[in-house]
């Protein structure tokens, strides 16, 4: 079911044609095409063809994940959490410097900011579309506003979320 769905996106990305991809894989093009329209699995020879072609496992083209693509990112992925480590240690820091009434106020906001963020990412199939610069300055502009400006501004956001054409689709 997802062979040939993830075929087709791989081949479309590619920006091939179901020929261009028979000859440059030497699998006929009519098995081609009855990979894509899951009416065919791919024999071990075909299959390890497609694999090289595109760089990608079979597992991945079976709906799996794309381990070479986690080999990639991991890289990216362990820069970032030496970054956020880094930031953890200033916050570790700057907390043990602050009085005892700031500390719960820090915890209890950095806890609910973690989770609404990773759970946010996690259950989202898609990317999210914010970015951490966008995220950073919407905190900054709330921290920077009185108590008054703050409600306002959540005020405000309620009534956006009231708005179908700025609801996430």
């Amino acid at each position: 079911m997802y062979l040939g769905s993830r075929l087709k996106e791989l081949r479309q990305k590619a920006n091939i044609t179901q020929k261009e991809l028979s000859e440059k894989t030497n699998i006929s093009l009519r098995s081609i095409i009855n990979y894509e329209n899951n009416l065919r699995e791919p024999n071990s020879r075909a299959m390890a063809a497609l694999e090289r072609y595109f760089g990608v496992t079979g597992d991945y083209l079976r709906g799996g994940v794309d381990r070479s693509a986690l080999i990639v990112r991991d890289g990216q992925v362990l820069n970032g959490l030496d970054e956020l480590d880094n930031q953890m240690y200033r916050f570790k820091d700057a907390y043990r410097a602050t009085k005892s009434s700031n500390r719960l106020r820090a915890t209890e906001m950095l806890d609910a900011v973690l989770a609404r963020m990773t759970s946010s990412v996690v259950t989202n199939a898609a990317d999210p579309d914010w970015s951490a610069e966008e995220i950073d300055r919407l905190i900054g502009v709330f921290l920077a506003l009185n108590r008054a400006g703050r409600d306002k501004l959540l005020e405000r956001a309620d009534e956006l979320q009231q708005l179908p054409q700025y609801h996430r689709e």
